[in-house]
């Protein structure tokens, strides 16, 4: 148990970036009040991991959502992701998409079953694809992020055991999320 808290951890700390390349921000196309297109692509950080952790550094490359706010509807999701190392990915980590509002509210999270890090290569980029039922959405300001939570059941909900993805402007070490893209809703 000890040993898989460890390994856990130093996934999280792989990721820790200076506050220069936080602010760095994905670069968005966000069509849409009602029928919302997201088309983002990010900058991956330095493929050099931080001394000691031995955790693999993943990349998200593009993300590519389109969903309509009213009533329940398909969401498109379309992510590319890029092992930037030679590290194996060991853990079967289950892959969150999830929408909240400003304040952290969560309004909808869905698995992603087809993401699985295990089949990236080092420097190839790989797309996975979902289709998934969301609910409607009120107006307001929302959050699209990704929750790679530990693998440990008894760490599932705490913070700083959650995957960040090593790219700019995308790890949130405050909540322990992958920021992905930011969009309003309006009636």
């Amino acid at each position: 148990m000890m040993g898989g808290m460890k390994t856990t951890l130093a996934v999280l700390l792989c990721c820790a970036v200076p506050a220069l390349a936080q602010t760095s921000q994905p670069n968005c196309q966000i069509n849409g009040t009602r029928e919302i297109s997201i088309s983002c692509d990010y900058t991956p950080l330095s493929p050099s991991p931080a001394p000691g952790t031995g955790a693999p550094r993943i990349a998200i490359n593009h993300a590519a959502l389109s969903f309509r706010t009213g009533d329940d509807n398909w969401a498109n999701v379309n992510l590319a992701f890029t092992r930037l190392d030679s590290t194996p990915v060991t853990e079967e980590r289950t892959v969150y998409i999830e929408f909240d509002d400003d304040s952290g509210n969560n309004f909808i999270r869905r698995v992603l079953p087809s993401v699985d890090f295990r089949t990236l290569a080092k420097g190839r980029k790989t797309e996975f694809s979902e289709k998934l039922l969301i609910g409607n959405l009120l107006p307001g300001h929302y959050w699209v992020s990704l929750w790679i939570p530990s693998t440990d059941p008894s760490l599932k909900f705490d913070i700083q055991h959650n995957y960040l993805i090593c790219s700019a402007g995308v790890p949130d070490q405050k909540s322990g999320l992958n920021r992905i893209a930011g969009f309003s809703v309006v009636r």
